[in-house]
């Protein structure tokens, strides 16, 4: 990373099938630790990064892995290309710990889910098949809602460049129905919604990201 200074230096190098990854203190204390010796959590493309989704999760969890999701990058590579990851800057697919709680607020933007998990297909009786997903924003910004899979590619477009004018705009949603943007069924597993808010007078962007899981009946 050509424009970032690094903390440390380390001399050695990183296998790219595997490694079981340990920092300690100057105390001999283990701080963290990523056990990817059965191999690496995420397929990365060159120049891709794996990133935590949440800090205070297990560091050894692979689904609190996903890859950048190359909306949110910091950081430029020796020939000043934009890289694909966030040193020194939040992850691109943070989500928190959120306590259990669906509903994310970041200043005066509210995310919530109506279900942390859904079953698309219908297969489970008196469970629901779609996700409601309401916003609250201030108007005078512009709206994008997406949703992302673990690997962080962008797997359904919900609302782009909504203009909000209004306070109903403001506080509104969509139903999700658990497809993506070809209208297939997306497979069971973990995805990120991912509220983006820009201001139009400050130029200020505002993101919130929630987990929403897709159940199937076993």
């Amino acid at each position: 990373v050509s424009d970032i200074a690094a903390d440390q230096i380390y001399s050695g190098g990183l296998s790219n099938t595997a490694e079981h990854l340990i920092l300690k203190d100057s105390s001999g204390n283990i701080i963290d630790e990523v056990d990817c010796s059965s191999g690496w959590f995420i397929s990365l493309n060159r120049g891709e990064s794996m990133e935590r989704m949440n800090p205070a999760g297990d560091g050894s969890d692979s689904s609190n892995w996903a890859k950048n999701n190359g909306v949110e990058r910091n950081g430029l590579d020796a020939n000043g290309t934009p890289i694909n990851g966030t040193p020194k800057a939040q992850n691109s697919v943070f989500i928190g710990s959120g306590g259990g709680d669906t509903g994310v607020v970041t200043s005066s933007i509210t995310l919530t889910l109506s279900t942390k998990i859904f079953y698309p297909m219908g297969d489970v009786l008196g469970k629901p098949s779609t996700v409601q997903i309401l916003w609250n924003v201030p108007t005078g910004t512009v709206l994008n809602l997406k949703v992302f899979n673990l690997k962080g590619s962008s797997v359904r477009i919900l609302v782009k460049n909504k203009d909000i004018n209004t306070s109903q705009d403001g506080s509104s949603g969509v139903l999700w129905d658990g497809k993506d943007n070809s209208g297939n069924t997306l497979p069971p597993g973990i995805y990120i919604v991912y509220l983006e808010v820009l201001n139009t007078d400050t130029g200020k962007r505002d993101v919130v990201k929630k987990c929403i899981v897709i159940g199937r009946k076993l």
